[in-house]
């Protein structure tokens, strides 16, 4: 009986783990997915190396939007620092003051000559910078709005309403993909269509925020605790300078993530042997990335899901260690899954020219040229899984000063692998592939060592 009620209770832990995770996996894959929509609606173009070319720049810029706090650390931020409701309002003003310095720096690109740094960066004509700089202009709110919704996600989450986040998630992508549906049947996907992924991001933003913010009045105001009920307590209010220690490490490796594929791109269309190669790397590098995103994308969900589960106040967690073990188990196995679907889209034939040229819209002539740099995505589950699995335990615990080491590392080595490639006269998309792996794969073992050696290592202890 007492081994019937022990197992009972060990598969309700999972089962929890399971619930935190749905939502952060589909918020995830939302990301990618958005990321696959977005690229689709620009292939109704006239041109659509061209338009694939503009958007990626564009994304770039919205790459930087969201690099500090990203997503994943604004919900962080409210699951590890966020206690009272004056911990919540200042966490929340803190997101409304970066979103409008992003705002104010997406504007100063899109309205200004400052803006000219993209033709000398990309080597694009008037034309094309033109609908960069109007791309650009168009997105300046999307910081805030991202902000917001990321904060209200991420206290739903620590108080484990998975229900309301999964719901909001679900709702967000049917707007998204709803919206990208009605406008690629109208002119502006042949003319304007860099306006399409914009629209349809602030529609399905804006409807998300306004779902998530009346669930978290309705529902959860009252469950946390006014500052005044813990003046016993040896608790200090949280301060700006509490959110910018824990998430300043994060971002600036965010930031490095974000533009890590920009340095790259740079480095090889100044390398390309020809104007045709350079078009490719511009309109191709991002698609194969985005390609592989949509299917592992969602395994960043691990950091945030450690720091929910490993703090959760639940009354039949017990002991730090039993969590510790779930946690291990349950995110293995969630990583063997995503390395098995990405080796059989990789390598069964059928499936990688379904999975390329059906859902990515990608032509028939284009399928040799990016095949083979997609067959290196194959294991870089294994990647992430340790990496994101390492990150959640140090964002628990409140250290993450090693990604600033990380940060400078990944920069050198995207600088200069792809020029140590090219000597070797590989090609530039395999090039930039091959670079873009090794890159990823020397802050995730710095990570794990200076976790292990740290946290578990010395202290003999989890």
């Amino acid at each position: 009986m007492k081994d019937q009620v022990e197992a009972k209770s060990e598969f309700e832990e999972y089962l929890l783990i399971c619930k935190l995770f749905l939502p952060l996996c589909l918020s995830n894959f939302r990301i990618a997915f958005n990321r696959y929509l977005d690229y689709f609606s620009q292939t109704f173009a006239e041109d659509v190396t061209t338009a694939l070319a503009i958007l990626t720049i564009v994304r770039m810029m919205l790459a930087l939007s969201k690099s500090y706090p990203s997503p994943t650390a604004t919900k962080q931020i409210f699951i590890v620092l966020v206690e009272t409701r004056q911990d919540f309002y200042k966490a929340m003003s803190f997101m409304v003051l970066l979103g409008s310095i992003l705002f104010a720096i997406l504007l100063t690109f899109g309205l200004t000559p400052a803006g000219e740094l993209f033709r000398i960066l990309f080597k694009i004509s008037d034309d094309e910078l033109h609908l960069v700089q109007l791309g650009i202009t168009s997105i300046c709110l999307v910081p805030i709005l991202s902000n917001l919704q990321s904060a209200l996600e991420g206290i739903l989450l620590k108080e484990n309403s998975w229900k309301l986040n999964m719901f909001a998630k679900i709702f967000s992508i049917l707007l998204k993909i709803f919206t990208v549906a009605v406008l690629v049947n109208t002119t502006l996907a042949k003319y304007y269509p860099i306006f399409i992924p914009t629209i349809s991001v602030y529609i399905s933003s804006i409807c998300t925020l306004l779902l998530l913010g009346l669930a978290y009045k309705l529902v959860l105001f009252k469950e946390l605790p006014d500052e005044t009920s813990l003046l016993n307590s040896n608790r200090n209010p949280l301060t700006f300078m509490d959110i910018v220690k824990l998430t300043a490490p994060m971002g600036m490796k965010q930031i490095v993530e974000k533009y890590e594929l920009t340095i790259l791109k740079i480095i090889l269309v100044h390398t390309a042997n020809s104007e045709m190669e350079r078009k490719h790397i511009l309109a191709y590098l991002d698609v194969v990335q985005n390609a592989g995103y949509v299917l592992s994308r969602w395994l960043f969900g691990i950091p945030p899901l450690v720091s929910a589960y490993l703090g959760n106040n639940t009354k039949n967690i017990t002991l730090y260690k039993d969590r510790y073990d779930r946690l291990v188990v349950f995110i293995m196995i969630v990583v063997a899954f995503a390395t098995l679907l990405k080796v059989l889209v990789c390598w069964v034939p059928m499936l990688t020219k379904t999975f390329l040229l059906g859902i990515f819209n990608i032509p028939d002539n284009e399928f040799g040229f990016i095949s083979y740099p997609f067959k290196l995505w194959t294991f870089r589950p294994l990647l992430y899984g340790l990496y994101t699995f390492s990150v959640g335990v140090l964002t628990h615990k409140k250290d993450t000063k090693i990604l600033i080491v990380c940060s400078f590392l990944e920069i050198v080595v995207i600088s200069v692998v792809p020029l140590l490639l090219n000597l070797t006269v590989m090609d530039g998309l395999l090039s930039g592939m091959v670079s873009l792996y090794i890159s990823q794969a020397v802050p995730t073992y710095i990570v794990y060592i200076y976790y292990y050696v740290k946290h578990c290592y010395r202290t003999k202890q989890l």
